[in-house]
């Protein structure tokens, strides 16, 4: 015999419930009107109740409801722009859409690192729908100054300002501490007591494009991030990035930082207020005097706390300067007494370096060289060629403003005695 009992999901007012209500004949309780061949079990469709699919919803329903003996928060409805028309349009059908990504995500330079951050989009404290509705006030006033806050939650409670299947049942009866003054909400079903949610949604990066060869002298590289903090064997989307894998990813995202501190808070009293002590937290039991005699309900204190991204931070110091030199190079000497550089890149010899410890704005200084060179054979200087290289060998950028200055010194032989040297003159001449 197979009974088909009404669920919370599948209750009054469902179509399985109402079929099955309709298909009574009678006082007969068999029903009549199910057909022969129907299939009763686990259903693979796509959209199927139970499965494992997460699908987005906008948070808007076509009705909302607030708690009980609330009154309903209406079916967002947009009147018509002919006030003639009887027909009212559902505001709700088109409001369909969601974020998603990374709100804030960014490179950041620490002062000392480079770090990626943000990559997720936390969880704000928020409020609860009921805030600042005249109907509440007093419970619920608005918090709007604080709810920007950006936390991350444990044992979340129920703010009923969205809706989605997954989340079905959002509560059961509350949970009253005292019938005649307090009452708590359980925690919802579809929630993991004591686990920590952090974000919405968010995005990482799941390949650079670039093996452990090619990762050297990329941009990654420059500031300091090495091939391997993003390129774990072990890591997967399913394991939250932590002080524990921060340096050993495979899909680089983020999340909240959660500090060893904040477990003095997770110990709290049943209206909510910490303890700061190093007790261990547990879950509380109530019994349910109202509904159910002497039957213990389970209470998770909702914990919201103050957080930020945490940092992926790269492992190495940036490499604040690639070149850190410059080599003048010039025709103006018949031989090179330098030799180096990339291959057939030394036509011509090196007459100088700059080095860049005098640098101010755009321009690096380089004072007069020690450098040099003496000529023992004669020369005649038809043109020079200069040319400014970067410690490879390579052309350096430079501006137009860059200049070369050259220093030619000749020695002159300077002699006192004008009748000896004009006869050592014309003596030359006759022996030519």
């Amino acid at each position: 015999m197979v009974v088909i009992r009404a669920t919370v999901n599948n209750g009054v007012g469902t179509p399985v419930y109402t079929e099955l209500l309709s298909s009574i004949d009678g006082d007969d309780p068999v029903p009549t009107n199910i057909e022969a061949g129907r299939k009763i079990g686990f259903d693979l469709h796509f959209n199927a109740p139970g499965l494992l699919y997460m699908m987005p919803y906008s948070g808007y329903s076509a009705s909302q409801t607030s708690f009980k003996n609330a009154s309903s928060l209406g079916n967002y409805d947009v009147d018509p722009i002919d006030w003639w028309a009887t027909e009212t349009i559902r505001g709700y059908k088109f409001a369909n859409k969601l974020y998603f990504g990374a709100t804030t995500p960014t490179l950041e330079w620490t002062g000392t690192n480079f770090a990626l951050s943000g990559l997720h989009t936390p969880l704000n404290k928020s409020q609860d729908d009921r805030s600042n509705n005249i109907l509440f006030s007093a419970d619920y006033p608005d918090r709007t100054s604080e709810a920007s806050g950006v936390v991350y939650k444990i044992n979340p409670p129920e703010l009923m300002i969205d809706w989605t299947p997954d989340r079905k049942p959002y509560y059961k009866d509350p949970i009253p501490t005292d019938p005649a003054a307090l009452s708590k909400l359980p925690l919802n079903q579809n929630l993991i007591p004591w686990n920590i949610y952090d974000n919405s949604t968010g995005i990482f990066i799941g390949d650079f494009n670039l093996t452990e060869t090619e990762w050297k002298n990329t941009l990654w590289d420059l500031m300091g991030f090495s091939y391997n903090q993003f390129n774990s064997p072990t890591n997967n989307r399913l394991i939250k990035t932590d002080n524990n894998n921060v340096n050993n990813l495979q899909l680089v995202t983020t999340n909240a930082e959660i500090g060893t501190a904040d477990s003095k808070i997770y110990v709290q009293n049943g209206f909510g207020a910490p303890f700061f002590n190093n007790m261990i937290p547990m879950t509380m039991g109530f019994t349910n005097l109202e509904y159910e005699s002497n039957k213990k309900v389970p209470y998770y204190a909702p914990i919201v706390q103050a957080t930020e991204s945490i940092k992926i931070l790269a492992e190495n110091l940036p490499t604040r300067m690639i070149r850190g030199y410059y080599t003048v190079r010039s025709n103006i000497l018949s031989q090179a007494p330098f030799i180096g550089g990339k291959v057939n890149n030394t036509t011509m010899p090196i007459i100088g370096i700059v080095d860049k410890i005098n640098g101010d704005g755009d321009f690096y200084f380089g004072s007069e060289s020690s450098l040099e060179f003496t000529v023992t054979k004669p020369l005649r200087l038809a043109s020079i060629v200069c040319s400014i290289h970067d410690p490879d060998g390579s052309y350096a950028n430079c501006g137009e403003q860059s200049t070369v200055l050259i220093k030619i010194q000749k020695d002159k032989r300077v002699t006192f005695n004008v009748a000896q040297e004009i006869l050592m003159e014309e003596q030359e001449k006759k022996s030519k």
